[in-house]
C-alpha cells in the first residue's frame, strides 16, 4: 500500500512540475528576430520566446487572461498540417488554433529599462488557409497584446489587426500568403520596464467549419530611445520688482545632477535668440533636495516690458532653457501695478521639462473665461482643460500629464494653447520620462 501511495505522490509531483508555467527571458533593446538561424527541423524556441496555451477556447473575443500552460514548438510545419498547435514554418513561427479546443499564443519578452518610445515592427502572414465555402469559411484575426511583468491580464493593442483572405492554401507549402507589415508605438506604460511581455493571439471573426487558418510572424524588430536624465528639475521661475527698482529673478530647483550653474538672459522681445546675457555664472549646488536661487538685475535704464530666461549649463556642456518670465519696468521707479506680467498671456510652464505633472501659469488683465487645449507634436488634440471664469491677476492651472481618456501621455513635445475670448496664446512644454 505504501509503495502505491508513494508512486501516486511521485506522479502528482511530476504533473505539477510539467504544468508549471515557464516565462521567456527578457531580451534587451534593440531586439530583432528573423528566425534565419532556426532550422525547419528544430523544436527549440529562440532565446526570449516561447509558446503558451491560453485558458480560453475559440471565441470571437481575444483572450486577455494569463496563460494556462507552455506549448512546445512543432517542427516541420506546412500549410497542409491541420492539427492545432504552434508550428515552425521554416523561417517563421505560427499558431493554429483549434476549432473547438484550445487557443495558443506566441510570446516574446523584452527588457525596456532606460528606454522610451518603444516601437515594434514585424511581418505577419497566413500559412494555412482552409477557406472553402460553404464547408470552411472562417475569417480569423490576429493582433499583439502586452503586459508588464509575468502576472496579470494582457492588454490588446488595436490598429494592427490582421485577417486572412478568402484564397485557399492547404497544398503543403510554407510560402507566406497575404504577407503584411505592421508597426506600432507601444503605450508609455511599456517604457523603462525590466520585463515586458508581448504575445500574438487570434480570434474568430466570422464563418464556420472544421478548420481554421494559421497566422505566422517574422522579422520582428523592437527599438527604443534612451531616456535622458534630467539634470535640473525646475519647480518655479519668477520675476518681480524690488523696492530699489531692481528686477529680481527667483527660481527653485527640486533636484540637480551634474549642473555647472545658471545664466540669466534678458530681452525686449519674446525670443531667446535676441536676448542678452544679464548675469555671470551662478554656481549650482547639485543637491537632491529643493534649492532656491535669485539674481537682481541692476543694469536696466530704459522703460519697457522685459523677458527673462534661465539657462542651465551642465558639466558635460549640455544646456537647457527655461522661461520666459516677463516684467514691466519703469526707469523713473514709479510702478502702478503688480510687479509681474501686466498683460494677458501665458507666463510659463513649470517644471519644463516635466514628469508627469506640469503647472501652467498665466495672467489676466480682467476677469475672463479661459480654456486650455493641449496638442501633441503632430497637432492632435490630447486634452482640454477648462478652468472657466477666472479672476484678474496671476493664475495657475495644473495638467496631470494624462490625455482625455485618462491615460498617461508619452514623452515628447506638447503645445499648450490658452484661449481667452478671441485671443490665443501658446507655449511649448516637454514631457520627459
Amino acid at each position: 500500500m505504501k509503495p502505491c501511495l508513494a508512486f501516486i505522490f511521485f506522479m502528482l509531483l511530476v504533473s505539477c512540475l510539467m504544468a508549471q508555467l515557464v516565462n521567456p527571458a527578457p531580451q534587451p533593446l534593440p531586439y530583432s528576430q528573423d528566425f534565419s538561424s532556426l532550422l525547419h527541423s528544430s523544436s527549440t524556441w529562440p532565446d526570449g520566446m516561447t509558446g503558451w496555451r491560453t485558458t480560453q477556447t475559440p471565441s470571437t473575443e481575444y483572450c486577455i487572461d494569463p496563460p494556462a500552460y507552455n506549448k512546445a514548438l512543432t517542427a516541420y510545419g506546412y500549410s497542409d498540417n491541420p492539427q492545432a498547435t504552434i508550428y515552425n514554418y521554416d523561417g517563421k513561427i505560427g499558431l493554429l488554433d483549434s476549432n473547438t479546443g484550445w487557443c495558443f499564443a506566441i510570446v516574446f519578452a523584452l527588457d525596456t529599462s532606460g528606454k522610451q518610445n518603444i516601437q515594434i515592427d514585424y511581418d505577419i502572414m497566413t500559412i494555412r488557409n482552409p477557406y472553402s465555402p460553404p464547408y470552411d469559411d472562417h475569417i480569423n484575426e490576429a493582433t499583439l497584446q502586452y503586459r508588464i511583468g509575468t502576472v496579470g491580464n494582457f492588454t490588446t493593442l488595436t490598429g494592427i489587426e490582421y485577417q486572412n483572405n478568402t484564397t485557399q492554401q492547404i497544398n503543403g507549402t510554407t510560402v507566406p500568403q497575404n504577407l503584411q507589415h505592421r508597426s506600432i508605438l507601444l503605450p508609455s506604460a511599456c517604457e523603462n520596464r525590466q520585463e515586458l511581455q508581448i504575445r500574438l493571439v487570434s480570434r474568430l471573426v466570422s464563418g464556420s467549419g472544421s478548420y481554421r487558418p494559421s497566422f505566422a510572424i517574422d522579422n520582428i524588430y523592437v527599438t527604443g530611445e534612451d531616456i535622458s536624465t534630467l539634470p535640473v528639475e525646475l519647480s518655479s521661475f519668477t520675476a518681480s520688482l524690488t523696492a530699489e527698482n531692481l528686477v529680481r529673478l527667483d527660481w527653485t530647483t527640486q533636484s540637480e545632477t551634474g549642473v555647472l550653474g545658471f545664466y540669466i538672459y534678458r530681452g525686449l522681445e519674446p525670443d531667446p535668440g535676441a536676448a542678452l546675457l544679464a548675469s555671470p555664472l551662478i554656481p549650482a549646488t547639485n543637491t537632491s533636495i529643493p534649492c532656491s536661487y535669485f539674481f537682481a538685475d541692476a543694469e536696466l535704464h530704459v522703460s519697457g516690458t522685459y523677458s527673462y530666461w534661465l539657462l542651465s549649463v551642465d558639466f558635460n556642456g549640455a544646456e537647457a532653457w527655461h522661461g520666459p518670465v516677463t516684467v514691466v519696468y519703469n526707469s523713473d521707479g514709479l510702478q502702478s501695478g503688480p510687479d509681474v506680467l501686466q498683460t494677458t498671456g501665458l507666463s510659463g510652464v513649470f517644471p519644463n521639462p516635466f514628469n508627469p505633472c506640469a503647472s501652467i501659469d498665466f495672467f489676466l488683465e480682467t476677469p475672463a473665461l479661459v480654456a486650455f487645449r493641449i496638442f501633441d507634436a503632430r497637432g492632435r488634440l490630447v486634452r482640454e482643460l477648462e478652468p472657466g471664469l477666472c479672476p484678474a491677476g496671476q493664475q495657475r492651472v495644473e495638467w496631470d500629464g494624462r490625455n482625455a481618456s485618462g491615460s498617461l501621455c508619452g514623452s515628447g513635445t506638447y503645445h499648450i494653447r490658452m484661449d481667452v475670448g478671441t485671443r490665443s496664446f501658446t507655449v511649448k512644454a516637454v514631457l520627459l520620462k
